[in-house]
């Protein structure tokens, strides 16, 4: 499987953040080769929206040529500071899009987690250094 229980799991917390009727369980049906692979990544701590859109912009327009990162798949919930709305990223390939969902911290579906913000990645070569959302921490220079 592509896809771990976890990741499963956030991209349905997804679709619902952002208003997508789930009507049945999420299935992974297809296979990859084996440089496919997918990364989460986490931060606890609100996030700089223009910072997130930066690097998000960054890891898709314009990747490390050494490195051979290439990202096929984003999708995510974030944190932005200041927002009681959650924010959901989705990119393919080199198109990305960042909007506030409906859906508040403060709802059902959320009232039992952490105001996390959780990015899962899909590509080759993922590093997981590069893809850490600390440097987009509201406030951090």
């Amino acid at each position: 499987k592509c896809m771990t229980e976890l990741q499963s799991s956030l991209i349905k917390k997804e679709k619902q953040a952002s208003g997508i009727n789930l009507s049945s369980d999420l299935h992974v049906n297809h296979s990859h080769d084996k440089l496919v692979q997918s990364v989460v990544v986490k931060e606890t701590k609100p996030l700089d929206f223009s910072k997130v859109k930066r690097w998000i912009g960054e890891l898709l327009w314009e990747p490390d040529a050494e490195s051979g990162l290439d990202i096929f798949r984003v999708k995510g919930i974030l944190n932005i500071h200041n927002e009681k709305h959650i924010f959901v990223v989705q990119a393919v390939h080199e198109t990305f899009e960042i909007e506030a969902s409906k859906e508040l911290w403060t709802s059902k579906s959320f009232e039992n987690e952490d105001r996390e913000s959780r990015i899962i990645f899909i590509g080759r070569n993922l590093k997981a250094a590069k893809l850490s959302l600390r440097a987009c921490v509201y406030g951090q220079t």
